[in-house]
Parts: C-alpha cells; sequence; structure tokens
C-alpha cells in the first residue's frame, strides 16, 4: 500500500497517507465481496455440471441415492457459502469504523490539538484491531474447515459408470479450492491494510505544525511607546516532533526592519512560548496560543510590553 510523506526541515508532514488510506480501505471491502460473489458463481456453475454428469448415469436403481448425494452436496455448499457470508459482515462493518478512524487522523494532521477528534480517534482506533482481527480469524477458521471432496469422492464412487464425472468432480474441487483462497487472499488484504492505517495513525503529531510564514502586527499597550503599532512576521523555518520551534522574526514601522531570531516550543494543546532577540540585546519573551492557522498572545520587550497576533501566509 502507497505512503506519500513529504518531509519538511526536521518535521514529518503527513500530506495524502489517510486519504489513501480510506480508499484502499473501500477497495479491499469491495474486493471481498466481489471474491465471495465469484466462489459463490463458480461453486454454482460446478454444482450444475457434476449433477449433469450424474444424471447421465442415473438409473431407477441408484436415482433415489443419487438424489441424496446431490443434495448433500449442494447443502454443504450453500451452508459453506451462508457461513461465509455470515462471518463476513462484522468484517465488512469494520470498514466503516475504519473509514472514519482514517478521516479522524487526516483531521489531526491538519489539527494536532482538537481534543474531542483525538478522544474520537483513540477510541475508535483501540476498537479497529480487534475488530477486524476477530473477523478475520472467524473467516480463517471456517474456510480451514471447508470440505467438498468427501461429498464429490462419494458422488464418484457411486458412479463408476460415468467417464466424464471423475474430471467433473476433480475441476469443482480444484475450482473451489481455488476461488475460497481467493476470498481469504482478500480478507488477508484487508486486515494488513486495515494495520497499515493503524501504523500512520502511530504517526500523528501531537503538535501543531508552525513550519511557514505568519504575518500580522504587534501593538505596544505599555513601556515607551503605548499604541504604536508594528508589522510583524515570523517565519517559522523549523519544528522538531517535540513543538521545537525556530524562526526569523521581522519587524516593520521605524525607519529601518528589525530583524531577530527566534527560539521557542508550541505545546499539544497549542500554547507557544518563544524569546526574541537579536545581537544589540534588543528582545522579547512572547507567550500565546495557537488556534488554526492564527497566533495570538502578549509580549514582554525591555523597552515596550502588548499583544501581537499573526495569521498563516504560506
Amino acid at each position: 500500500m502507497s505512503r506519500f510523506i513529504q518531509s519538511l526541515e526536521s518535521r514529518t508532514l503527513f500530506t495524502a497517507s489517510f486519504t489513501n488510506d480510506q480508499l484502499q480501505i473501500l477497495a479491499d471491502t469491495a474486493a471481498v465481496k466481489a471474491a465471495l460473489k465469484s466462489a459463490g458463481a463458480i461453486m454454482m456453475a460446478d454444482m450444475k455440471l457434476v449433477t449433469a454428469d450424474v444424471k447421465a448415469v442415473t438409473t431407477a436403481a441408484n436415482k433415489a441415492s443419487n438424489a441424496a448425494l446431490l443434495k448433500t452436496l449442494k447443502a454443504d455448499e450453500t451452508l459453506v457459502l451462508a457461513t461465509l457470508r455470515a462471518d463476513s459482515a462484522p468484517l465488512l462493518a469494520s470498514a466503516g469504523l475504519a473509514r472514519r478512524t482514517a478521516a479522524e487522523g487526516q483531521s489531526l494532521t491538519l489539527n494536532p490539538i482538537n481534543p474531542t477528534v483525538r478522544a474520537r480517534l483513540a477510541a475508535d482506533s483501540a476498537a479497529l484491531q480487534p475488530m477486524v482481527d476477530g473477523a478475520a480469524a472467524k473467516l480463517a477458521a471456517d474456510l480451514d474447515n471447508v470440505d467438498l471432496k468427501t461429498d464429490l469422492d462419494n458422488i464418484v464412487a457411486a458412479n463408476p459408470s460415468s467417464a466424464t464425472l471423475p474430471a467433473a468432480a476433480a475441476t469443482a474441487e480444484l475450482n473451489a479450492t481455488n476461488a475460497l483462497d481467493g476470498f481469504g487472499a482478500a480478507v488477508e488484504t484487508y486486515q494488513s491494510d486495515v494495520g497499515g492505517l493503524i501504523t500512520d495513525l502511530d504517526s500523528i503529531p501531537t503538535v501543531p505544525n508552525l513550519v511557514g510564514t505568519y504575518i500580522g502586527t504587534a501593538k505596544a499597550t505599555s513601556g515607551n511607546h503605548v499604541g504604536r503599532i508594528m508589522g510583524l512576521t515570523v517565519q517559522f523555518t523549523s519544528e522538531g516532533d517535540d513543538g521545537s520551534l525556530t524562526a526569523t522574526v521581522t519587524l516593520t514601522g521605524n525607519d529601518q526592519p528589525e530583524v531577530q531570531t527566534l527560539v521557542g516550543t508550541v505545546g499539544s494543546d497549542g500554547s507557544f512560548n518563544a524569546a526574541v532577540g537579536d545581537p544589540s540585546g534588543e528582545g522579547a519573551t512572547l507567550a500565546g496560543h495557537v488556534i488554526g492557522t492564527k497566533i495570538t498572545g502578549t509580549y514582554v520587550g525591555s523597552g515596550d510590553s502588548g499583544v501581537f497576533s499573526v495569521s498563516r501566509s504560506a
């Protein structure tokens, strides 16, 4: 299953993985349904061929016994398919949970600090793997217990005069085995891809990704320049998985732009703290919060203190 991951500085950013997971799960469930439907059609077609060969050598003496043998084969095939359909129901039902879990994962890659989505994801992901594994194990066990060979061998043994029946019976057994193996493989693929989704979920960042450019203003509310508003540009250049940040800060509004460096952190709850400064000793401490694509808060500098607000532009 494809994984599309884009590296951005020291931070890993998912771009399309969860969308791909959802599409893969849809494809897998369609494949499971199609494989079981195909197995049923193949078994029915071969049943007709076997029945035709039996009827060709049926006499008054063996009519009742042949009818009973064919009835047993049909009943066993019907039971096999009914059992597998019943087993498939919880597996296919898990697909809805898997797609919802993938959607929650995608949502958290865009906004890791959403507590409601994170709580839903924790509950859904915890339920998903046991649900899929339990259904797949039941299907595997029931597939292992399928035995149509005995019925077919009994039919062949009861009709030794037929020249075509042995080949028809052998073909029916082989076709059923291959078709059910294909169904089992489709189930295993689905189970594996759900496992891939769970692995992706483990890689969701726990803090917002801030790498990019933010533009806004800083307004002095106390100090030497109360009421002064300056343009503020913050270029976050790197972010660690732990939320550690580095950035370049540019203040405009004076005669010359002031360029400072920023070192700070962003927390899993969106809390933002940083220190900015330049070689001359000018600087400030920042404290605020990230909400979506916006960072707002307060700053305390050597000369002025106030409030700031920046929004992501790129």
